[in-house]
């Protein structure tokens, strides 16, 4: 976090497969969805290479499936969505969780914040995640919101430019550039 703020937060774009990203955090992150007996799904839309910092965007994603699984009670649900629309990817990760309440819902993205304070550090993680999460979609040049109701679940929405691995190659091509494979902008 102290990296992303102080501005040397290194994002590293290379063409990316967003799909068998989120396969993989999800391999990941499934013995702990099943052993809360929560369902993961995951309806992944993209059939293109994007330019993402797949690090950065791997750790986006563990963090929103990993606060949605912590938050949601046994046998509830996490869907994991992924769709290209018009040059925007979206990511968007929803529980059927104990949600958020109205008065919290906008301090989330605030260091250290916890919406339920009676939990502990072990219990209800570091306080960091969200705002960390914000801060990389922000750095990929994208928004992050949150909806939520209290007793019936969170939905954390990400949208960023979906520049295609190829049609950069080709804009590159065109003006003379060579592609660098670590991109680093911002």
């Amino acid at each position: 976090m102290a990296q992303a703020e102080e501005g040397v937060l290194k994002i590293e774009r290379i063409p990316t497969n967003i799909v068998e990203l989120i396969q993989r955090v999800g391999t990941h992150i499934e013995p702990q969805a099943a052993q809360k007996e929560i369902d993961l799904e995951f309806d992944l839309e993209v059939e293109h290479l994007l330019q993402l910092d797949p690090v950065r965007i791997e750790q986006v994603v563990f963090n929103l499936i990993d606060n949605a699984i912590r938050y949601t009670k046994a046998g509830g649900q996490v869907r994991v969505t992924v769709v290209e629309t018009r040059g925007i990817l979206e990511i968007q990760v929803t529980d059927n969780g104990i949600g958020i309440s109205e008065t919290d819902l906008p301090h989330i993205w605030e260091r250290f914040y916890r919406a339920e304070k009676s939990r502990s550090r072990t219990a209800g993680g570091s306080g960091l995640g969200l705002p960390i999460v914000k801060r990389i979609v922000e750095l990929l040049g994208g928004t992050v919101q949150a909806q939520s109701t209290p007793g019936k679940g969170t939905s954390i929405r990400l949208r960023m430019p979906a520049v295609h691995a190829k049609d950069l190659l080709k804009r590159n091509e065109k003006h003379g550039n060579s592609i660098d494979s670590k991109e680093e902008r911002e």
